[in-house]
């Protein structure tokens, strides 16, 4: 071969390095680009995996919190439930007691005796100076006779009021003492005057057969019942017997 033929080979030798290097060149960056992809799949499916782990946390820690939560709850009701248990147990212990207490007394030797209270009349003695206590005026005398509290009625006046001894001195004074011409009561009225008094459908209760009653010429009437302890307990006084029907 001469001379002039080695440039053209060389120059083939050229080409085919350049066609070899840039076959290197083509074969890197295409390394390179699946070398990028290859990154960008890592990262997705890091980030896939911290998203589920998040949202797994989020969804245990709800979870958590809920349990807690009903615990709490539940914590709660059993307290009450307890507390009204305890109330109820102690309330139907008191009640067997007491049913106890009752049934002890109803059966046993316990029973309670309950004595009525029946009125008596006072003695002799004491029913003459109840009687002299009006006929002579001398209303304090009365005093010691009379109950711890006395029902007083006034026909057609106050009606019937709850008055102490005190104040039931003065009250007989005012009635009796309104007509002083007229003391002259009489204690000793017939049955038949005193049936018509206890038959009266309004005040007959005031004329039961222990009372003493009196009646004065000017037709006032007064009636002493009394209690269990032979004391006066009640007065009755009316202006006019006309009034007790």
């Amino acid at each position: 071969m001469d001379e002039g033929s080695k440039p053209a080979e060389e120059t083939k030798l050229t080409g085919n390095s350049i066609e070899k290097v840039n076959e290197r060149s083509i074969g890197y960056m295409g390394m390179q680009k699946n070398k990028n992809t290859s990154n960008n799949a890592i990262k997705i499916i890091l980030y896939i995996v911290i998203g589920l782990a998040l949202l797994a946390g989020a969804v245990g820690i709800g979870y958590m919190w809920r349990d807690i939560t009903a615990n709490d709850f539940k914590k709660s009701q059993d307290s009450k439930t307890s507390t009204l248990e305890t109330a109820k147990n102690t309330l139907e212990k008191q009640l067997a007691d007491e049913k106890a207490k009752y049934n002890a007394l109803v059966e046993g030797s316990g029973t309670p005796t309950i004595t009525p209270c029946i009125a008596i009349a006072p003695g002799v003695s004491a029913a003459e100076s109840i009687k002299a206590s009006i006929t002579s005026g001398n209303t304090s005398a009365i005093t010691s006779y009379l109950a711890a509290t006395v029902t007083r009625i006034f026909v057609n006046t106050v009606g019937a009021m709850v008055i102490t001894p005190n104040q039931t001195v003065p009250s007989l004074t005012e009635f009796i003492t309104s007509d002083n011409a007229k003391w002259d009561y009489n204690f000793a009225l017939s049955d038949v005057i005193l049936n018509t008094y206890r038959i009266s459908g309004t005040y007959g209760k005031y004329f039961p057969t222990i009372a003493i009653v009196g009646k004065a010429t000017n037709k006032k009437v007064i009636s002493f019942s009394f209690d269990c302890t032979g004391k006066i307990d009640t007065i009755f006084m009316a202006d006019n017997a006309d009034v007790i029907k």
